[in-house]
């Protein structure tokens, strides 16, 4: 997986969840200013933007740890832990 060079786009799949609390949440869980995930999320834009392959299973992991998961394009070839 460390060698795969493919650059990867990664969104929150965020559906049933409550929209303010998913901002909050992630944010936090990311480091990242309320206000650009909060635009992110209602652009409907990639948290992640030319990923690698180990970003993407580090997104996946923290995201999963607050209950959200992710949509990965192109698609994602290597199997994403289930915890």
């Amino acid at each position: 997986m460390a060698q795969d060079e493919t650059s990867y786009d990664v969104w929150v799949e965020w559906d049933g969840h409550d929209r303010l609390q998913t901002i909050a949440s992630v944010a936090c869980i990311l480091g990242l200013q309320g206000r650009a995930v909060r635009e992110t999320l209602d652009q409907e834009l990639p948290l992640a933007s030319g990923a690698h392959a180990l970003d993407v299973v580090r997104l996946h992991s923290k995201l999963r740890a607050i209950g959200l998961g992710i949509r990965v394009r192109p698609e994602f070839r290597w199997r994403l832990p289930d915890a």
